[in-house]
């Protein structure tokens, strides 16, 4: 795709007259067809909903304001809006959170991603849009991680993997 956008460089020639300037091409890379199911982690197996009371040990779905924990070694899709705003949604190491391909919003206090977090793969852009509004403050006067937060939780966070692969439109 080519845009080709007008640049005013607004230089004086003489005291009257301005000297207007170029046409500039900006390229952006085509929008990449959606591969057919081809690794798309929203249509892999064993997914559990998370609109599905199944899907959770105490067999009813998560509610706003509440903290949420992923049940260990599951991969949990969230196939629809989430309603409300939820305290801190928790991923184990051995879950994965995995975004559906529609329209997508979720407000939390924030995340914890011990295992993964994903939307899309490299041949699988997600072609939706996915919203994360977090709602968590920061501590009165805290304007950086302490050093005992990145030291006790490097190694945590070196085998977290936050995976997205969204594919844009440019209008015209």
């Amino acid at each position: 795709m080519r845009i080709l956008v007008l640049v005013l460089l607004l230089q004086r020639a003489s005291a009257d007259s301005l000297i207007a300037s170029e046409i500039v091409d900006l390229f952006y890379p085509p929008v990449r067809e959606q591969a057919a199911s081809a690794n798309c982690p929203h249509n892999g197996p064993s997914l559990r909903r998370w609109s599905g009371a199944s899907t959770w040990p105490s067999g009813s779905v998560p509610r706003s304001g509440q903290d949420v924990v992923l049940p260990a070694g599951t991969k949990v899709l969230i196939d629809a809006p989430l309603p409300g705003v939820f305290g801190f949604i928790t991923v184990p190491a051995t879950s994965e959170l995995i975004f559906a391909n529609s329209a997508i919003t979720v407000d939390a206090l924030g995340f914890k991603v011990l295992g993964a977090l994903r939307a899309g793969s490299p041949t699988c852009p997600i072609s939706s849009n996915i919203v994360i509004t977090l709602h968590g403050t920061r501590p009165t006067g805290q304007t950086q991680r302490p050093d005992w937060y990145v030291s006790s939780h490097r190694h945590q966070i070196e085998q977290s993997i936050l995976s997205l692969h969204l594919t844009y439109e440019v209008s015209s």
